[in-house]
């Protein structure tokens, strides 16, 4: 899914060096790969001290909340999604809030998704990517209700 050639680094976080999943052994101050490179990793004994970086294409761009429970349960560390391009360049990233991913640019879509220009709770602006159901259900509870 992506290349290895690099470090991947969180753009709120890029003092934390995240070990690739795959080769992973021992501690590390982060860990960063796809939840089934993640979870190899930590079956292998691999540890994450800070955080766990799930990295996602624009194909799927969500982090699962059982995804996240089971790496949570796993690392005991706060998981964050990333969602990256072939050249593994960080395109959108989950802050701790986790209400959407955080948009690095805006040149390009991914399906099932919306931008939400609306404040983040994490208190940062700028666009996010949202789950286009979460956008309608949030228009639903606006609409009045026949009765």
């Amino acid at each position: 899914m992506w290349r290895k050639s690099s470090t991947l680094r969180h753009p709120l976080f890029p003092e934390l060096k995240a070990a690739e999943a795959d080769k992973a052994r021992g501690s590390h101050p982060a860990l960063a790969g796809t939840f089934l490179q993640l979870w190899h990793a930590g079956l292998r004994g691999a540890a994450a001290r800070r955080a766990i970086f799930l990295v996602h294409d624009s194909g799927s761009p969500w982090v699962a909340e059982s995804e996240r429970e089971m790496l949570w349960r796993l690392f005991e560390v706060p998981v964050l999604g990333l969602l990256v391009n072939e050249r593994r360049e960080v395109l959108a990233y989950e802050c701790e809030a986790q209400q959407g991913m955080h948009l690095n640019s805006s040149a390009w879509s991914v399906p099932h998704a919306a931008v939400d220009s609306s404040a983040c709770s994490c208190g940062r602006s700028g666009q996010r990517l949202v789950p286009a159901a979460s956008i309608l259900s949030a228009a639903e509870r606006e609409l009045p209700v026949a009765v």
